[in-house]
């Protein structure tokens, strides 16, 4: 996690991701209110993202502790790459 506090900007990957991740929700059948709840905190994440970054100001988004947001991110990330894998198999 000390590699985002380095490199911030590399945190705006993690978008991508929450974008990748609510298509693979949809995609392996999860319903439509689940897909639509869990893009409110995806939308969440994305915006305490782009403070982290630096991209945008915040003074309460930049009270969430770097390492939190790091860890869900990479929680998430790793969610995709299972659900990817476990999908084409």
């Amino acid at each position: 996690m000390l590699y985002f506090e380095k490199k911030p900007r590399l945190r705006l990957v993690f978008i991508l991701n929450y974008v990748l991740a609510l298509f693979v929700l949809y995609i392996t059948g999860t319903g439509l209110g689940t897909v639509a709840l869990i893009s409110v905190f995806f939308t969440f994440m994305s915006y305490i993202t782009l403070v982290k970054a630096g991209v945008l100001k915040d003074e309460r988004a930049n009270g969430v502790k770097d390492f939190n947001v790091d860890f869900c991110n990479c929680l998430i990330l790793v969610m995709n790459v299972y659900e990817v894998v476990r999908y084409f198999n």
